[in-house]
């Protein structure tokens, strides 16, 4: 993610923690402390409109633990204004994420049950860390 896109993607991640259902953070985090908990190599890619970030998409570890060596956890967030358009759809496959399958109803956040989709993403070993 370049500097210059954080306050768009500050912006939608807002949006997420105010609408209750997109995590299950209660407040978004620096700039700083986002970008230590995300792997660089697998995204913190942005789409732009007319130089607007309108979504974006950002990987992290699901584990320290070696046996989790290579999960990650990957989120995607929209503009409100642009849900409905595709854009959540397409960023996975920006990053060569291909779909495998879809856990509905998956667990409940802020009293509703919300789905789950599994995506995969085939690299060498050590193509990406965490650092």
């Amino acid at each position: 993610m370049a500097a210059g896109q954080w306050p768009g993607v500050e912006r939608i991640y807002r949006q997420g923690v105010a609408g209750g259902l997109a995590t299950f953070e209660s407040a978004v985090p620096s700039r700083e402390d986002f970008s230590a908990r995300k792997i660089a190599q697998l995204g913190l890619a942005a789409v732009h409109r007319d130089s607007t970030v309108i979504g974006w998409i950002a990987a992290s570890p699901v584990s320290a633990r070696r046996s989790y060596r290579g999960v990650i956890e990957h989120s995607v967030y929209v503009d409100a204004a642009q849900a409905g358009l595709g854009v959540g759809t397409a960023l996975p496959g920006v990053l060569g994420y291909r779909e495998r399958s879809a856990q509905a109803p998956a667990g409940p956040l802020s009293g509703r049950w919300i789905d789950t989709v599994l995506y995969e993403l085939r690299l060498e070993p050590g193509a990406a860390t965490h650092t």
